[in-house]
């Protein structure tokens, strides 16, 4: 019998947060309504434990010399 291998999680690094958040209280993430999951999200970002990183694309901190 073989394990059954987890979804893959689609979505912005919030949505991820709320999902993984929502499956550990037993919550259906799917029936979540827009604004349910708007507050859920603003009650994420005051956590100091989920903090999420700010987008850094694009925004290398080592840049390339000039080309040789």
């Amino acid at each position: 019998m073989k394990p059954i291998a987890p979804k893959r999680m689609n979505g912005s690094a919030e949505e991820r947060q709320a999902r993984v958040f929502c499956r550990q209280l037993g919550i259906i993430y799917d029936k979540l309504s827009k604004d349910e999951f708007v507050g859920l999200i603003r009650i994420l970002k005051k956590s100091a434990l989920l903090t999420i990183p700010p987008n850094r694309r694009g925004k290398n901190k080592y840049k390339k010399e000039g080309k040789a």
